[in-house]
């Protein structure tokens, strides 16, 4: 990083001595729009590199939409990649431009993936920092590439002033509190997309990724003005530098840990980790986790007043389960207290909702799931007023017609909602949660048999879905599919030999030296160990809580699921999924009676865990 904070300075300086020079086309252009901050330039005087030249473009983008789904969008500007084959100016991109595109060179790709197992962590870290420059709408980089462009048509810049300029600018942390940021915010991005940040700082200071990412970018051979070295050398600013992004690499496993309590259904202990969490880096991710872990543990504790008590809830993004109270040990007796506790923790959720959309306005699961909040703590009009503006800008979002019908319905406006609910069922015919909905008003509406055709539509869509079990078990809903055959318990699952409820000591010595972080929830004490055979694992104390199989883990589970399995594969050896929590990380498959999760992405395992 500091060869680039390094450089950053001479970039900066460079801008400065022209415009000292007084030269008048310099002064003229600086007064003019520059091309370069739109993206018609770059694709008007650079050849873009496609995906059937090189296969890392394909891998770009998927990680760059990962990255961004972690740090969010900025008002106005959302985002976008566009990758080049040259170097210009024998600069390697990556560039950041006001108009919201990022720039990257083919060189970055060659650089990220010298080591193809450490590829894509690397990169996600190179493309997180350039997105941390947009959303801070820090340009530096695309007014040194202009200074730079210009100087190469110049060649009366003083040394006597350069060296003077970099005198005054030895003294300055402007450039390197910007660049450091940006680091900082990198590797955070990167980590909460679910990349390894110890693929930047590993290795020490003169293997690092981080550091001879720093050399490749060293443009000072470009200038063609040397003077006398004043700067700390790159090696002594990596130092400090890795330092620091090692302590925030460590703090990432907090987020790390908060993800693997809400994967595995410890909600209490997910909301822990992301409030701690919260407090080292408050961000768009970060509130909306804490909101859905609470959120969740609100509806551990609802129960929905119907006059019909067959009944389930209306389908919501995030929605009550009446199947995972026993699961987790809810009790049902103390309705006071459970009242109580439900006020609490939706009370929570929707300040954490809220400031997650503060955040990011176009955060739109955000959105729905504070619309749902409102909803099961009855406040239908908060429900409505949270979506409206949403959709007149989503006019044909499926999820958001859904929860506006129901947030119209509990207002009591009928007729509205069954209009928006039609409307969702026509913008995704393949959405099961607004036929179910509809069916449910129809039936509170002694509207039985239109009830009956709605809810055929949804069983249809997915019968294996609990909601679509419940009505095929108790409205004799035919369903087309053979009924789910009958899953017995499995034995107790392992991870090569290790099981829940085993001690520290009792990991095998050849899993070698683990990567260790501990963290303080209150009274308790919780440690994650990483190891390089892909497992992870979570202490209690000295006890195995949970035990997590990361995407370089090649086993299998007792049931023969692995790493890139399909769903298929999950249910024919386990069944249907006890619950199915969704999240921006994808969906994840709990099932609580055999203490294992998958968790998913477009249909496949990227990991799983037991617990």
């Amino acid at each position: 990083m500091k060869k680039l904070i390094k450089l950053s300075i001479s970039y900066l300086i460079i801008m400065i001595t022209m415009l000292l020079s007084l030269e008048t086309d310099l002064l003229y252009a600086a007064t003019m729009p520059d091309p370069k901050e739109r993206i018609d330039f770059w694709r008007n005087n650079y050849t873009e590199l496609l995906e059937d030249k090189d296969p890392h473009v394909i891998k770009a983008r998927q990680i760059f939409n990962r990255v961004l789904k972690a740090a969010g969008n900025r008002y106005g500007v959302i985002p976008r990649l566009h990758v080049i084959e040259e170097n210009p100016l024998n600069v390697v991109l990556p560039v950041s431009i006001p108009d919201g595109w990022i720039i990257i060179s083919k060189k970055v790709l060659e650089m990220s993936y010298r080591e193809p197992e450490q590829g894509d962590d690397r990169l996600a870290f190179v493309l997180a920092h350039e997105i941390a420059h947009l959303l801070d709408d820090d340009f530096w980089h695309i007014n040194f590439f202009s200074a730079l462009a210009l100087l190469k048509t110049q060649d009366t810049v003083k040394p006597k002033v350069l060296n003077e300029l970099k005198g005054i600018f030895d003294q300055t942390a402007k450039i390197q509190a910007k660049e450091l940021r940006a680091d900082e915010r990198g590797i955070l991005y990167a980590a909460m997309a679910g990349f390894n940040p110890n693929a930047i700082v590993k290795n020490g200071e003169v293997d690092s990724f981080f550091h001879q990412w720093q050399k490749m970018l060293n443009l000072s051979q470009l200038t063609r003005h040397d003077g006398n070295e004043t700067h700390p050398s790159s090696l002594q600013r990596s130092a400090a530098v890795l330092a620091r992004l090692q302590k925030v690499a460590d703090e990432a496993g907090l987020f790390k840990l908060g993800l693997i309590f809400y994967q595995s259904g410890n909600f209490e202990l997910a909301s822990r980790a992301f409030g701690e969490f919260l407090r080292y880096f408050p961000s768009r991710e970060v509130y909306h986790n804490l909101a859905a872990s609470h959120h969740q543990l609100a509806l551990l504790h609802y129960a929905e007043h119907n006059d019909d008590k067959h009944l389930l809830p209306f389908r919501l993004p995030i929605t009550a389960d009446p199947y995972s109270r026993a699961a987790y040990g809810v009790s049902r007796a103390a309705i006071n207290d459970q009242q109580l506790l439900f006020k609490q923790h939706i009370s929570k959720a929707i300040i954490h909702y809220e400031a997650s959309i503060q955040q990011d306005a176009h955060y739109t699961i955000a959105y729905l799931n504070l619309a749902g909040a409102y909803i099961v703590n009855n406040e239908p009009y908060k429900a409505i007023a949270t979506l409206q503006d949403v959709h007149k800008k989503q006019t044909n979002n499926a999820m958001l017609m859904n929860v506006l019908g129901v947030g119209f319905y509990q207002a009591g406006n009928v007729k509205k909602a069954i209009q928006l609910l039609r409307l969702a069922t026509a913008a995704d015919p393949n959405y099961d949660a607004p036929y179910y909905n509809l069916g449910k008003i129809a039936y509170l509406d002694s509207r039985k048999h239109e009830a009956i055709e709605y809810w055929s539509k949804f069983v249809k869509l997915n019968v294996s879905n609990r909601w679509a079990r419940f009505l095929v078990s108790n409205y004799n809903i035919p369903a087309k599919k053979a009924p789910e055959k009958s899953f017995p318990a499995h034995a107790e699952e392992k991870m090569k030999g290790i099981q829940i409820g085993h001690y520290a000591d009792e990991i095998p010595p050849e899993w070698g030296k683990a990567k260790e972080k501990k963290y303080h929830f209150d009274q308790s004490v919780h440690t994650l160990l990483e190891y390089k055979n892909g497992i992870t694992v979570v202490l209690d104390g000295n006890e195995i809580r949970i035990v997590v199989a990361t995407p370089n883990y090649k086993g299998k589970s007792n049931q023969g699921v692995k790493v890139g399995s399909s769903t298929e594969v999950i249910v024919a050896g386990y069944g249907n999924p006890g619950i199915k929590l969704q999240s921006t990380q994808g969906d994840s498959l709990l099932y609580p009676r055999d203490g294992i999760t998958f968790q998913m992405q477009k249909n496949k395992v990227v990991s799983w865990m037991i617990y």
